[in-house]
């Protein structure tokens, strides 16, 4: 994500999403789903998914217009939000794993990893070696768990 800050306060102003990681044709719902649970917090998804789910919709579709690509047939609003209540379920299994790599307080170089470590022994590596979660992660999996609870999906 690039950020463009108020010169003045400091404060955020706007955020653009660059995703160079796989240049493939994919979904946009599961890119915004990634984005979404990967990325924000429980309150902040109850006080403004919509908002993230329009904008997001909104750019998509300005990006589409200046770049003289036509959007995808029978992209609406309301088709991307029915879609993304439908695909919770993903957004949990992302936020699973990509919340205790993301909250870590230090890195892994992945370079370093040895070749032969399968992908389950790779994440504990990343995580912290260990199966104790610090508790920023425990509290936001938790917060996660519920609220997949709460809509349902789980």
């Amino acid at each position: 994500m690039l950020f463009k800050y108020d010169s003045n306060t400091g404060l955020p102003l706007e955020v653009t999403f660059v995703d160079l990681q796989l240049v493939h044709e994919g979904s946009v719902l599961a890119d915004l789903i990634h984005a979404v649970y990967s990325s924000t917090t429980t309150e902040l998804r109850q006080n403004h998914l919509q908002e993230l789910i329009t904008l997001y919709f909104n750019v998509f579709n300005e990006v589409c217009l200046k770049s003289n690509t036509p959007s995808l047939p029978g992209f609406t609003l309301e088709s991307l939000t029915s879609r993304f209540q439908s695909g919770k379920v993903l957004g949990f299994c992302f936020g699973l794993l990509m919340l205790p790599l993301m909250l870590k307080d230090e890195t892994v170089d992945l370079e370093t990893v040895e070749e032969a470590k399968d992908f389950g022994e790779l994440l504990q590596t990343a995580a912290g070696g260990n199966n104790v979660m610090s508790p920023i992660v425990t509290k936001r999996v938790l917060q996660l768990a519920q609220e997949m609870h709460q809509d349902g999906i789980i």
